[in-house]
C-alpha cells in the first residue's frame, strides 16, 4: 500500500511539472552547443527542433548577405531587375575588392558584371565588394539599400534586427560606402531565430539559391575561389547523416564564427543557425546530432478523426492537404488535436456541411512549437464531403 501511495505521489508530481511547463519537449536544449546562440528548424513546417538563446540579438557578419539576396530576388520578381542586368564597377568598388582584410573576388573598374555573377560571388566567396556592387544594381546608395533591406525583413516576418549595410561589415570598414552620422562600430545584428526565418524564406520561395550555395568553388576571371562552408557535401568535413547544400558563413571580430546551414536528412530538409561559435562547423554538426538523437521524423498526411454534428455521417477524418513531416520526440508521440475554424466549429467537433477542398481549421500539436514560438499547426481538410442531415442535406446533393 505504501509503495502504491509513493508511486501515486511521484506520478502526480511529474504531471504537475508537465502542466507547468517545467518538463518540456526537447526544443530548447541544454547549452549542448558551444555557441552563444543556435537553432534548428524543419524547413517545410518551421517546427523548432533545437534552440539555444535563439532570441538573443547578435552580430551576424556576412550572413547579412542572405537578406541582400532576398532583396534582389524580390526586385527581380517585381520586374525591376533581371539576372542579366549589368552593373558597372566603380573605381571605389574595384579598390575595395583588392584591399587586405576583406573577403573578396577582384573587380575591374569600369567592367560590367551581371546581377547573377555578383550574386554568385556574394554567396559562394562572400565577396564584400561584389555585394556592395550588387546592392546598387538599381542605383541605390547604402542608406537606400538598407531601407530596402528593412522593408524586406518586415515582409519575411523578421522581428529583432539592426541593419547598417548589405555586406555585414562594421560601418567603418565600408570605406566610402559607409553610413553618415553612424558609429564606426555599428554592425548588422539579428537573432538566430530571424536568421532561420530568413533562410527558410529563401529556400521555400527561391529554391534555386541552393544551386549556388552548394557549389564548393567559384570560378572568377580564370581563377578558382573556395566556398568557406566546409560542411558542403563532398568536403572532408561534411557530416555523414545529412547532405549539406548551403547556406552562408559569417565571420567578424564581433560575431565570431557564424553559419546558417541547411541539408537533407533521410528526405527531410533541416535548417540550422549557429552564432558566435569558436568552431562553427563542429558546433553545427552538434546541432544536427541533437536533432537526430532526440527526434524522429513522421512523414505523411497528418490526420485525426473528429465528430460531426448535424451531418449525414457522425465522424470524419480531417487531414493535411499534402504529406507533412512532423518530428516526434524519441520514445513519445504527441497526438494531434483539431482547432476548428469558427464557421465549422460545433459543440463536440465540427458541424456539417463539410467540403473536401475547404479548410476547417488547424491540426495542432500541443507541445511542439513552430519558428514563431507558437504551437505547431497545419491546415486541416476533410478527407470526404459530409452533407447535412435531413432535407437540407438532400438538397445539397443536387446543388
Amino acid at each position: 500500500m505504501l509503495k502504491y501511495i509513493r508511486h501515486l505521489i511521484i506520478y502526480t508530481f511529474l504531471s504537475l511539472l508537465m502542466i507547468c511547463g517545467i518538463v518540456s519537449y526537447p526544443t530548447s536544449g541544454k547549452a549542448a552547443v558551444a555557441a552563444n546562440a543556435a537553432i534548428a528548424v524543419d524547413a517545410q513546417t518551421g517546427q523548432v527542433l533545437y534552440q539555444q538563446n535563439a532570441d538573443k540579438r547578435l552580430a551576424v557578419a556576412s550572413m547579412s548577405k542572405l537578406l541582400t539576396i532576398a532583396v534582389i530576388e524580390h526586385e527581380i520578381d517585381a520586374g525591376r531587375l533581371k539576372w542579366s542586368s549589368q552593373v558597372k564597377i566603380t573605381p571605389a568598388e574595384a579598390k575595395l575588392s583588392r584591399a587586405s582584410g576583406y573577403s573578396n573576388v577582384p573587380l575591374q573598374s569600369g567592367k560590367s558584371y551581371t546581377v547573377k555573377e555578383l550574386t554568385d560571388a556574394a554567396l559562394i566567396k562572400s565577396g564584400d565588394a561584389a555585394t556592395i556592387a550588387l546592392s546598387r544594381a538599381e542605383g541605390k546608395n547604402t542608406q537606400q539599400f538598407v531601407q530596402q533591406m528593412g522593408a524586406e525583413a518586415q515582409r519575411i516576418g523578421l522581428s529583432n534586427y539592426r541593419l547598417y549595410n548589405g555586406v555585414g561589415l562594421e560601418n567603418k570598414d565600408m570605406a566610402s560606402f559607409k553610413l553618415a552620422r553612424t558609429a564606426g562600430s555599428a554592425e548588422n545584428e539579428m537573432t538566430a531565430r530571424d536568421v532561420a526565418k530568413l533562410s527558410r524564406y529563401l529556400i521555400n520561395n527561391y529554391p534555386s539559391i541552393l544551386k549556388i550555395t552548394k557549389q564548393r568553388v567559384l570560378k572568377w576571371d580564370g581563377k578558382t575561389y573556395q566556398n568557406g562552408n566546409e560542411l558542403l557535401a563532398g568536403n572532408s568535413n561534411a557530416p555523414r547523416q545529412v547532405k549539406v547544400d548551403g547556406l552562408k558563413t559569417g565571420t567578424s571580430d564581433k560575431a565570431g564564427q557564424c553559419l546558417a546551414s541547411t541539408g537533407v536528412y533521410n528526405g527531410h530538409r533541416i535548417i540550422t543557425v549557429v552564432m558566435h561559435a569558436g568552431d562553427r562547423f563542429t558546433q553545427t554538426k552538434e546541432v544536427y546530432q541533437e536533432v537526430f538523437t532526440k527526434w524522429t521524423p513522421n512523414n505523411g498526411k497528418q490526420s485525426l478523426r473528429v465528430n460531426v454534428e448535424h451531418g449525414q455521417k457522425k465522424q470524419v477524418v480531417v487531414q493535411t492537404k499534402q504529406n507533412v513531416t512532423v518530428w516526434q520526440p524519441k520514445g513519445q508521440r504527441i497526438k494531434p488535436e483539431l482547432v476548428a475554424s469558427k464557421a465549422y466549429r460545433g459543440d463536440q467537433g465540427l458541424k456539417a456541411p463539410l467540403k473536401k477542398n475547404n479548410s476547417v481549421g488547424k491540426i495542432t500539436f500541443k507541445g511542439l512549437t513552430n519558428i514563431n514560438g507558437q504551437p505547431l499547426q497545419i491546415g486541416a481538410y476533410p478527407a470526404e464531403e459530409v452533407n447535412r442531415s435531413g432535407i437540407l442535406g438532400w438538397l445539397e446533393t443536387f446543388f
